[in-house]
């Protein structure tokens, strides 16, 4: 599927550099916005961004430890299967919205400036 549609937020939420950051992963693969330092990475229960808990650095994908080779192909299948909830996204007025597909999302967050679906 080629994007073509421009999508744009509704408000101006700042974000670090990392797609999973403020999310956590509810049911059938979606990333929910919960506007805290979750990591949508740690499946399970509610877990803090490993960077910013732990390591007392600012979070960052290109850093973290989760963005590895040996876990390339899981990133890949979650990035292509999940949808993700940014509520920055959440179209105004509308009582429900249908997310936006996660490598779409990756795009936007990690700079490439706009987000195409």
């Amino acid at each position: 599927m080629v994007p073509t549609e421009i999508i744009s937020p509704t408000f101006k939420k700042e974000r670090y550099p990392c797609p999973f950051y403020g999310f956590n992963i509810a049911m059938m693969g979606a990333l929910m916005d919960i506007d805290g330092n979750g990591c949508a990475l740690k499946v399970g229960s509610f877990s803090p961004c490993q960077m910013e808990a732990y390591q007392k650095q600012t979070p960052d994908w290109r850093k973290c430890p989760f963005n590895s080779e040996s876990n390339r192909d899981a990133i890949e299948k979650i990035i292509q299967k999940c949808t993700i909830y940014p509520n920055e996204f959440f179209p105004a007025g509308a009582k429900s919205w249908k997310g936006m597909p996660l490598d779409v999302w990756v795009g936007y967050v990690m700079g490439q400036g706009e987000a195409r679906q």
